[in-house]
């Protein structure tokens, strides 16, 4: 599976490519914050998976889009 792909097979708006191995639904984030001593982005999605997921460089703007931050 190619990168970008998995968010084109869910509708519009629901998935959002964060990493060039992660997508996520960005109504299941909790906070998304700089890495520690970084200047790199993660985020924390809400529980039960409370898993913390890498940020892109190249896919934060797309990230901060969806929330309405550009």
């Amino acid at each position: 599976m190619e990168p970008g792909e998995v968010p084109a097979r869910f509708p519009e708006g629901t998935m959002v490519q964060v990493h060039h191995s992660y997508a996520v639904n960005p109504d299941r984030v909790s906070e998304v914050r700089r890495r520690e001593r970084r200047r790199d982005w993660e985020l924390k999605l809400e529980p039960p998976v409370n898993r913390v997921i890498p940020v892109g460089r190249s896919h934060l703007a797309a990230l901060w889009a969806v929330y309405g931050e550009v």
